[in-house]
């Protein structure tokens, strides 16, 4: 985006008186946050309240507006005999800055109060041990101080009772050749609302062709999280390719101090052995992916890799990908026919996101199956599928530079004069923009702009006139000149934007 100006300069004999103005850097009103309270559905209103999980949050400040009679006896006699006030609240979780309410605008009259209310504001999530909710009111006139004052949720109560079946192991299974260590690691998701923390692996094996031995593990499983579980097998000689049957068994307890048995937590796997060395295994197989972050109301197209680990040809006969979240749909996008071997090849999937209140996580299962060119085949189970964690951040009160809007004109000057002029920074987003810096490229010996502000800010869905000074030189005849200038700064979440 481009600020640019074109200044026309004529050569005029006029005349011309000097003009004088009273510029007002003081204002009398003072907007004061009297005070602020938080309402969830498990508890009532209060400066510091306890919510639980999925609560709806209202929040409730009382505006004040004080007045400077030592000053100003008057002012309300002549002027406005109220102000117009400003007011929005930021929602903080663990001291993490989470989003920004709307802005709403009142005319309060001084000396009076003006309650303010945002009606599920946002969601009690108990990922976070507590929260700040931070109420802002500042006049809208220029010089205007701001105030602001604080609320609390300093507990958020788990949403629900955990039970064992809330701990899924994710299915798996491990082709290998005789006479092998190989490892598999399986997927474990966390569907209870507080962290699992595990105390024992103890899988066991059926058959005499393998042996399976518990290897790494997580030691804990926070709340609506994946972890992992890790096995080491071991295969024997088999004089025919043989399949048997393991079982992956897992012991723990969750935060509450609800304990879960092995017998609770099981899950059957297959294993595969075959007899020669020189056949594939499915296990050579391995999907590559990880975790991706997109907006709300959007779709996006993401890659991962596939390696065949293995000296012979794969060919793709299935690619599946799937969801559980009501935030997401994905699909599959792009798949190759053949991967060689030792060789990786990219696939694609393609995600659309819908609207969300707040920042919101589901998982993406993706699967593939084919053969070898020597014609074993490997399933969708016997190559394992992979977990990807999709985070669909809510855009409201992120910055984006394509909020920011530059309003310039065509200066009309004469020669050899000082001129007050202006141009408009618009801010569109839910955010503040702070300028740190701006510069102007006259690109002529007979134009030169002074006397403007280089720190500013430029408040959310809001505008703000920057005025400076051109000053011409003589000339010789009329001149039209394009001159540039550059904005740079960023917004309260750090996104930066640069204008030349």
């Amino acid at each position: 985006m481009k600020g640019k100006f074109l200044v026309l300069i004529l050569i005029l004999v006029f005349l011309f008186s000097s003009v004088s103005a009273l510029v007002q850097t003081y204002y009398p009103y003072y907007p004061e946050v009297a005070s602020v309270q938080l309402n969830s559905d498990y508890d009532n209103y209060g400066s510091s309240i306890t919510a639980k999980d999925g609560d709806g949050i209202d929040i409730r400040a009382q505006i004040y507006v004080s007045y400077d009679y030592d000053n100003y006896p008057y002012y309300e006699q002549v002027y406005d005999p109220y102000d117009e006030v400003q007011v929005w609240a930021e929602i903080y979780g663990d001291g993490m800055f989470l989003k920004r309410t709307s802005t709403k605008t009142y005319y309060i009259n001084q000396l009076n109060y003006r309650e303010v209310e945002w009606n599920n504001a946002f969601y009690a999530d108990d990922r976070y041990n507590n929260y700040e909710v931070v109420v802002h009111a500042r006049s809208a006139y220029e010089y205007s101080n701001e105030d602001w004052k604080s609320a609390f949720i300093n507990e958020v109560i788990s949403g629900k009772d955990s039970y064992c079946s809330d701990i899924e192991i994710y299915e798996n299974s491990v082709a290998m050749n005789e006479n092998e260590t190989d490892y598999v690691t399986f997927n474990i998701k966390n569907n209870s609302d507080e962290r699992f923390y595990i105390k024992g692996v103890a899988p066991i094996d059926y058959e005499q062709f393998f042996g399976v031995f518990s290897y790494t593990n997580d030691s804990s499983i926070s709340a609506g999280s994946t972890g992992q579980v890790k096995l080491k097998v071991v295969s024997s000689d088999v004089s025919t390719n043989k399949t048997g049957t393991a079982t992956l068994r897992i012991q723990g307890e969750f935060n509450s101090g609800k304990s879960c048995s092995y017998s609770d937590i099981e899950k059957d796997f297959l294993v595969k052995v075959y007899n020669d060395s020189s056949n594939e295994s499915c296990s050579e197989i391995e999907i590559i992916a990880s975790d991706e972050r997109m907006q709300e109301n959007d779709t996006e197209y993401f890659n991962f890799r596939v390696r065949n680990d293995s000296d012979t040809g794969f060919y793709i006969d299935g690619f599946d990908v799937s969801d559980s979240s009501s935030y997401f749909n994905a699909t599959e996008d792009y798949k190759p026919s053949f991967i060689p071997g030792n060789s990786d090849r990219e696939f694609n999937y393609k995600v659309s996101s819908t609207s969300i209140s707040s920042d919101k996580t589901g998982e993406i299962k993706i699967r593939i199956s084919g053969h070898y060119s020597g014609g074993d085949s490997c399933s969708y189970s016997e190559i394992g599928e992979e977990i990807i964690d999709l985070t669909i951040e809510d855009s409201f009160g992120l910055g984006d530079c394509e909020d920011l809007i530059l309003r310039t004109k065509t200066l009309n000057l004469y020669e050899d004069n000082s001129n007050l002029n202006s141009f408009v920074i618009e801010n569109n987003s839910n955010q503040k923009f702070y300028v740190q810096d701006v510069d102007f490229e006259e690109n002529s010996s007979y134009l030169n702009f002074s006397n403007y502000s280089r720190n500013f800010t430029v408040y959310s869905n809001s505008d703000k006139t920057i005025n400076f000074t051109a000053e011409t030189e003589n000339v010789s005849s009329d001149k039209t000149i394009t001159s540039y200038f550059e904005v740079r700064g960023e917004f309260e979440d750090g996104r930066t934007c640069s204008f030349s």
